[in-house]
């Protein structure tokens, strides 16, 4: 009875290209086959060869097959060459990695599905720009200003009052600075003073 159950998994036995399984399933394989036969070593990695699924290891046992002292070399060879096989594909999906660039924000070293912009429901844009630093030297009270059609739609914008007169102000989480136009200062009859300097770049470089 053992035996014909034996000879009904060995019909549909297959061992997969699992470099993580790959050993136990041989090994599995292997005492099926005791089970029903006799057999000398080299014949069971005959029978091996029949049920991997792998060609990599269809084509290493075809070629070496006179050359293992035991099944249970050929297996660990076999087991090695995967092992390695999978390692090589890994490092040059990372590779492709850090060359790709994100559709999203156009940084390297990811795919879109993984950009961390669009995750946080950022639209896309060239965002690789966005700190860069124009210029050698270092100089104090320097804004940098920039404005994006695409993410307009996203600015925050809010209604507030300045001596009395409603104003829209578009707020900036991130910023050092509190920046008005001219005009808009004379509206509202805001002093001005002459004696504070600062500058101002944009992304043109061009300088106020």
């Amino acid at each position: 009875m053992q035996i014909e159950i034996a000879r009904l998994l060995l019909r549909s036995y297959r061992v997969r290209d699992n470099p993580d399984t790959f050993k136990k399933e041989c090994q599995e394989y292997s005492k099926l086959l005791d089970q029903v036969d006799n057999l000398s070593e080299n014949d069971k990695i005959a029978k091996l060869m029949g049920v991997v699924d792998s060609d990599l290891v269809f084509n290493k046992l075809s070629l070496d097959c006179d050359k293992y002292a035991s099944y249970n070399e050929a297996v660990l060879q076999c087991e090695n060459l995967l092992k390695t096989s999978k390692a090589r594909k890994l490092a040059r999906r990372e590779k492709k990695s850090d060359n790709e660039q994100c559709s999203h924000c156009k940084h390297k070293g990811h795919v879109v599905k993984d950009c961390r912009f669009k995750k946080k429901g950022l639209p896309a844009c060239d965002y690789t720009k966005k700190n860069k630093i124009y210029g050698s030297e270092q100089k104090a009270a320097v804004n940098n200003v920039y404005q994006n059609k695409d993410v307009s739609s996203n600015l925050l914008v809010v209604n507030v009052k300045l001596n009395g007169s409603d104003v829209q102000s578009l707020l900036d989480t991130g910023a050092t600075k509190t920046i008005i136009c001219g005009d808009t200062a004379s509206n509202l009859s805001l002093v001005i003073d002459p004696r504070k300097e600062f500058e101002m770049k944009t992304l043109g470089m061009k300088n106020f």
